[in-house]
This record gives C-alpha cells, sequence and structure tokens, in this order.
C-alpha cells in the first residue's frame, strides 16, 4: 500500500451527505497539498473558530491545541472503487472508457469513536488534484468497517492512474459527539488525530470480458474469460469466483469455465485482482446465458399427419433458433438426415422407431455477431399404426333380426369400437332405424402403442325387399321373330312374371316391369333383353335373358307330290314330277 497507484481521471465533486449526516466541508483558502507544506506559517486559519481541517493539527511540532496528529485510535488501511453500496464495480474499461464510481475506504478502529473526519488528496498519474474535507461518520466501532469517503461518485478514467495521500483523520472521544455538533478547532479541543503522509493508497481498477467459446451441451456452457486491470504495480494475480461462493475456482489472467445453466442462465462472475504490493480491486460481472427447453417427447403413428415443429422455450429474447435431425434407432432407413435442418416432422416417411432431435438457440452480442448457444435434445417415437378391414356392406329389413357387428365376416382385426355418429353401438337392430343407409365407423387402437386406424361401412335398411328369380338366362330360337318386343313401364302381376318365368318369393304391395331389347342381327347371332322388376317401395331388380337365333334347324316339307313309282313303256310317256315346297320356321 506504499506505492502510487494508476487511476482514471477523476472529477470529484464536494458534497454534503454521507449516510443521512450533513457534512460540514471546509473550503480552504487554496487547493494546497499539505505534503508540500514544512513550516507552521501557512496556513493562518487555526483559530477555534475555525471549522475543522487539517489546520487545526498542523503538524507534530506546532499543533494549535498541543495534541500532535499521532493517534493510532482511527486509520485507513485501504482506498478502493466501488459501486453506490460498496459492491465490486461493473467492468467498463476498455469501453467505454470512463464510468462514475465511488471512492470507499477501509477504517481500522481500535477502539470506538465519535464525530469522526477525513482529509485526503487525490493523485491523478501521479499529480495533486484536488482534496476532500469530509464527514465521515457519528460513530465508529472497534473493527475493520468499509466506509464511503465521498458521498457523490467521481468519473473514473480507464487511462489515468489514481492514487489518494495525505489522510487525516479526526474523531471525538466522548459518546455525545456527532458531525453535528463537533465541527470546529475547538470543538476537537480533547479529540484526537491520526495523519498518514508518508503512503499512498493505489487504487487497482480490473475489468472482465468474456466470450463463449463454442462448446456447448445440453444444460452447459463453455465461456472463456480475460482479467485485465489498470493501477497498482505489476504483476498482477487473478483470482475468479463463478458460483457466488467466496471461494476461488480458478486463477490467471486467462481462462475458461464451464456453466451449468440447468437451473438457469444467470450468473455473477467476481474478479480480485492483486497487484504485487498487495492492493486489490474486485469487478463483478453480471452473466446472462441462454437456455432453452425442448418440447417433451413424442409418441406418433405412422399414419398421423405432418406437423410444424414447435413448442421449445428460450430465455432471454431476442435470439434465433433451429431444430435440427440427429439421429434415428429403428428398423429400416429415416426419411431424414442427421444435422439436417427441419421445420416440419412427417411420421409417416420418417420410419417407424425413434427419431432423435435436437433445437439450439443462439443469443447475439450488441454487434449482432452470434454469442453464446444452448441445445436441448427430445425424442419423438413413431409406432405402426394398425390395418383395419371392414366388413362388406349390409342390407337389412326391418323386420330382421338384430346382428351383432362384431360377427360381420370381413372384420379384422377384432376388438375395436363401433359408431354411428355421435353413437357407440355393439348391436344393430334394423327394427329401430328408418329406411336408409347407415354408415358405420370401426376403429381399432392397439393397446401396447395406441395407435389406431378406422374404415367404414353402410348398412341399408329397407322397410321391405323385392325377392324373385330370373327365368332361365339363355334361350335359343330359329327366326328374330321369336324374341320378344321391348315393352315399356307398365304393372304386372305375379301370375304374368310367373307365365314369364319369373318366381316371384317377395314384394312391396304392387309390381312393375319394363323391358328392354338389344341390337336383332340380321342372320344370326345373340341378343340380350332385359327385365326391370319394380315394387311400391321402388326395390327394384334387373333380369338378363340371352335369345341366340340359330338357322341350322332341320326346315319341314310343307307341299309336292307324294314319292311313288310309275312304270312307263316308251321315255316319251315320262312326266316330269313337281317338285315339293320346303319352308323353315321363319316362313321362307
Amino acid at each position: 500500500m506504499k506505492t502510487s497507484l494508476p487511476l482514471k481521471q477523476v472529477k470529484l465533486n464536494t458534497i454534503a451527505k454521507v449516510f443521512g449526516v450533513i457534512v460540514f466541508i471546509l473550503l480552504l483558502s487554496s487547493q494546497i497539498s499539505y505534503s508540500q507544506t514544512s513550516t507552521c506559517e501557512y496556513p493562518a486559519c487555526n483559530k477555534d473558530e475555525c471549522l475543522w481541517s487539517p489546520e487545526c493539527y498542523f503538524n507534530d511540532d506546532c499543533t494549535v491545541k498541543a495534541r500532535p496528529c499521532t493517534s493510532s485510535d482511527v486509520t485507513i488501511t485501504r482506498v478502493y472503487i466501488a459501486d453506490s453500496l460498496g459492491n465490486p464495480i461493473a467492468p467498463f474499461c476498455p469501453s467505454p472508457g470512463d464510468a462514475d464510481l465511488y471512492l470507499w475506504a477501509e477504517f481500522d478502529a481500535n477502539a470506538e469513536r465519535y464525530a469522526v473526519r477525513t482529509y485526503f488528496e487525490l493523485y491523478i498519474n501521479g499529480l495533486y488534484d484536488t482534496s476532500y474535507n469530509v464527514g465521515t461518520t457519528n460513530i465508529i466501532y472497534r473493527g475493520i468497517y468499509s466506509l464511503p469517503l465521498i458521498s457523490e461518485p467521481i468519473i473514473i478514467d480507464c487511462d489515468n492512474e489514481y492514487s489518494i495521500s495525505n489522510v487525516w483523520i479526526a474523531w471525538a472521544t466522548t459518546e455525545s459527539s456527532t458531525l453535528d455538533n463537533t465541527t470546529t478547532c475547538v470543538d476537537y479541543i480533547s479529540s484526537k488525530c491520526s495523519k498518514n503522509t508518508a503512503e499512498s493508497f493505489t487504487i487497482i481498477v480490473p475489468s472482465i470480458t468474456q466470450a463463449c467459446t463454442g462448446v456447448y451441451s445440453e444444460d452447459s456452457i463453455e465461456v472463456s474469460f480475460t482479467g485485465s486491470a489498470s493501477g497498482g504495480i505489476e504483476p498482477y494475480t487473478y483470482e475468479w469466483d463463478f458460483d457466488g461462493d467466496g471461494v476461488t475456482d480458478t486463477t490467471g489472467a486467462y481462462v475458461t469455465w464451464t456453466f451449468d445453466t440447468s437451473g438457469g442462465g444467470d450468473f455473477t462472475v467476481l474478479l480480485t485482482v492483486t497487484d504485487s504490493n498487495g492492493d486489490y480491486g474486485k469487478v463483478e460481472a453480471d452473466l446472462t446465458l441462454p437456455t432453452v427447453s425442448c418440447p417433451g417427447d413424442m409418441f406418433l403413428c405412422d399414419n398421423e399427419s405432418s406437423f410444424t415443429l414447435t413448442g421449445a422455450t428460450v430465455s432471454p429474447d431476442g435470439g434465433s433458433g433451429t431444430y435440427y435431425y440427429d439421429s434415428y434407432i429403428g428398423e429400416g432407413e429415416s426419411a431424414y438426415t442427421p444435422g439436417e435442418a427441419m421445420t416440419d416432422f412427417d411420421p409417416t416417411s420418417a420410419g417407424i422407431g425413434t427419431h432423435t432431435l435436437s433445437y439450439t438457440y443462439t443469443v447475439y452480442d450488441t454487434t449482432g455477431y452470434p454469442g453464446c448457444t444452448a441445445i436441448c435434445y427430445f425424442d419423438i417415437t413413431v409406432y405402426e399404426a394398425p390395418e383395419v378391414t371392414c366388413p362388406n356392406d349390409t342390407f337389412l329389413l326391418q323386420q330382421d333380426d338384430a346382428i351383432t357387428l362384431a360377427d360381420l365376416p370381413g372384420l379384422n382385426p377384432a376388438g375395436g369400437i363401433f359408431t354411428i355418429q355421435p353413437d357407440t353401438i355393439t348391436v344393430f337392430d334394423p327394427a329401430g332405424y328408418e329406411k336408409g343407409i347407415y354408415k358405420i365407423m370401426y376403429k381399432y387402437t392397439d393397446p401396447i402403442t395406441g395407435c389406431s386406424d378406422s374404415c367404414y361401412f353402410d348398412i341399408e335398411v329397407e322397410v321391405c325387399s323385392l325377392d324373385l328369380d330370373c327365368p332361365g338366362t339363355t334361350v335359343t330360337v330359329a327366326c328374330p321373330s321369336e324374341i320378344p318386343e321391348a315393352f315399356a313401364l307398365r304393372a304386372t302381376t305375379v301370375e304374368e312374371l310367373t307365365g314369364l318365368g319369373f318366381t316371384v318369393n317377395d314384394y312391396c304391395e304392387s309390381l312393375s316391369i319394363e323391358s328392354t331389347v338389344g341390337t336383332v342381327p340380321e342372320c344370326e347371332g345373340d341378343v340380350t333383353v332385359t327385365y326391370t322388376i319394380t315394387d311400391a317401395e321402388d326395390n327394384w331388380e334387373d333380369c338378363n335373358v340371352i335369345y341366340t337365333i340359330d338357322r341350322t334347324i332341320a326346315p319341314a316339307e310343307v307341299g309336292g307330290p307324294v314319292a311313288t313309282s310309275t312304270t312307263v313303256e316308251c321315255p316319251a310317256d315320262v312326266v316330269a314330277p313337281t317338285l315339293p315346297v320346303v319352308e323353315d320356321y321363319c316362313g321362307t
């Protein structure tokens, strides 16, 4: 503590308040360093009515009240800069280059003393700058206490060095003395004083710079730190406390530290810089590292739709984040590549198995350059959905018996749920439904994976039905005239239909019939005749009869001579026979 320390250019304001107490300041007739005074001739204001200043105890050999200023009841052991509450300063060097800071001192008292006043001189780069004469405290207890030297901040410039010299401390020994009632030389007539004109208190101004190294993992970010200082005598020692427990975690001007961000990203880093004389300063940096929380693990089925990846939460705001594909455990190959940036996830194409994704979040420094990055991971497990097959469509009459849906043929796999919106059913009773077609959904859920699939089938309900058997499907005829002609829709009866070769088993109230005839060939070939039978409930059924025209049927002889034998004597007696007449079924 005997060297002049580098400090920053300081502009000090003389002040009137320390801890809420009115301070009386003696404005000296001229700003002069007492270290430059060698006789008792100057200054002259040392009378009883003078406000207290070192003039009251000018020198050991010419003390006004014959009380040499040689007591050691109260002394200063260290001078440093801090914030208004005495806490370590925040980093400010090398930029912006200056800051408003407070001068503090450690007072060492070996007895309880009162109305304590302090005089000191400020030197910048070894040259006298200004002096201060302030009331320090109404009472100081035995021990070491940190107290502000002045109540207003001074401007500390990173390019200058600062020291405090020529320190005078006065106090009263009576408990009734306060800064308010002990202000002049005569008030301190029975008091004491200490002075230190031989030593200088150097001020260490430490600073911290930091940057993320780019090394990070889940809940872990590595940061590099650089410590620096101005003032004091090199070499410096650097002690770092990263967890706030007051214990040095590592030493050195250049260090790295890995922070556990599982509990949040806010940290306070304390650096203590000590010079070779033992003078030290403290700087405290508030560090905010990014944190990120991924969406919870997901369990999906391969028949689900693609979706946009969301759900990551970050702190602080203002950075940028990206989802990445990390790895895959499963059968076959994934549709995604490790390291691929992702915005959407498609379970159908991804592949059956577990897919690990990450979310990285990067914050930026004041220049927009990427700073620190946090990362988290989550899994998306894709299960195979079941393949569901529905029964065939079913036809029921209202008078039919109820059916158990699970017993319908073609259903696979069993064990699912049948729904006619909005009701879930197991039995379908046609008596409870109007005429119509009812769409039924069958949904099966795999009890292990939770994946499901569904299909639909129809049940048609009729009040009554048209049930008939068609006539023979083929008829062979010799002539086209034997093919029935087409006719329009008309009423018919069971008897007529029976005569046409139909067998009527059931119908609703009344019957109608119409027919269409296909193209009739000129000679041989097939002709399709379609009969459409309809009942009163518009139930209908088509019956097709194919008529085949076959002209190979043998013709019949319909006229000509009867076959006989006649004997003649001469050829001239032969009579030409009459030719027979032959006619086919078509009359030719």
